[in-house]
């Protein structure tokens, strides 16, 4: 579960996935992901391991997370380009 909250003593850095400035949260500081970055990824991966996609409930969590992206400055282009097991066109 993410922080959601910046962790003192946390560096700024340029999120690798939307190229965002953003501080870390806690989890996704070692990746250096902002944190809808680092919740898409996640969630990503395990459609790619499963082979699966994600469900009308599942896309509509990614879509808002993906629109919050957007709204902080984020590159939502990239966002979906990166995580192509998600955001595919049949979703």
């Amino acid at each position: 579960m993410n922080n959601r909250y910046f962790q003192r003593g946390s560096g700024v850095y340029t999120c690798g996935s939307c190229n965002r400035r953003t501080r870390g949260d806690g989890e996704s500081n070692g990746c250096e992901m902002c944190g809808q970055c680092y919740e898409i990824a996640g969630w990503d991966n395990h459609f790619n391991d499963k082979g699966e996609t994600p469900d009308a409930e599942e896309m509509a969590t990614f879509n808002k997370l993906l629109a919050k992206i957007v709204e902080l400055g984020g590159d939502g282009d990239r966002v979906q380009s990166l995580n192509n097991y998600i955001f595919t066109e049949e979703n």
